[in-house]
């Protein structure tokens, strides 16, 4: 029966993974507030940069944990870290390298010259379990629906929630109500196309391991946690004394539970699901 600590990878492989959702949440999210606002944001540059800051740690933690794959990890002493031409191997000889130099060239193309955070989207799906029985599967598109649409919310909540704690002006409630009707049925789609996702998963198997089938149930608890936090904000939105101060602490403590949400997303993302 796997554990947890079978895997020696499960933290860096993680913490790959949670970088380049962020990367891409964040010019999701840029790119939907532009929309809303009509005109570039002021912190454009710097969002830019720290998306490309997150996208490139992701693709040096994601090789390199592949390359040292078949090292002993958990030997203290002997710590290894891959090398260039282990990395470079990678990329050359196996779709999971080409996947996320792919990735990288996106956010690349999407930081100074154009939205491009779709074709970071397809190939971040490539380099999941989803990729591993390819593009022309269904799984691959249910997961990419799943992921666009997670990652264009919290990119959206993300960047409210910068707004709000920089300058309460930036932000009001209209557009508070804005991406609260945008929100609604994003999520409803991410909930459904996950089911989806969980369900054509288990039928490829034939079941699920342990492991992963726990750390799915961490990911809906964490689920559940948002979806009171969004429904009581939903409600302050409506009730006739609008408290802004009470909706930032509400927002905030959703902003945690997606925080939450994506840790358990992207170590689940390094667990065999059979």
């Amino acid at each position: 029966m796997p554990t947890v600590f079978d895997h020696a990878h499960l933290l860096d492989g993680a913490l790959a993974r949670a970088c380049a959702y962020l990367a891409l949440a964040v010019l999701a999210g840029m790119q939907l507030w532009e929309w809303r606002f009509s005109h570039s944001l002021v912190w454009r540059r710097y969002l830019n940069w720290g998306a490309l800051a997150l996208g490139s740690m992701a693709l040096l933690f994601a090789l390199n944990s592949a390359a040292l794959n078949d090292g002993d990890v958990f030997n203290v002493a002997a710590m290894p870290v891959a090398s260039p031409a282990d990395m470079l191997a990678l990329v050359r000889f196996s779709v999971f390298g080409q996947a996320w130099l792919a990735y990288w060239l996106s956010l690349l193309l999407a930081v100074f010259c154009r939205p491009a955070w779709l074709a970071m989207l397809l190939a971040l799906a490539l380099a999941s379990h989803a990729g591993e029985l390819g593009m022309a599967s269904l799984a691959y598109w249910t997961d990419l629906l799943h992921m666009g649409c997670a990652l264009l919310w919290l990119g959206g909540m993300s960047l409210m929630l910068v707004f709000r704690l920089a300058d309460t002006a930036w932000i009001s409630p209209p557009d508070l109500g804005f991406f609260s009707r945008l929100a609604l049925p994003v999520f409803l789609l991410t909930l459904v196309s996950g089911a989806a996702r969980a369900w054509l998963q288990y039928a490829d198997e034939g079941g699920l391991a342990w492991t992963y089938a726990a750390m799915l149930g961490l990911k809906l608890a964490a689920v559940a946690a948002i979806a009171a936090c969004a429904w009581r904000l939903r409600r302050l939105l409506r009730q006739p004394r609008f408290s802004m101060a009470v909706y930032d602490n509400g927002l905030t403590l959703e902003f945690f539970f997606a925080l939450v949400l994506l840790l358990f997303t992207a170590l689940l993302t390094q667990l065999p699901p059979g």
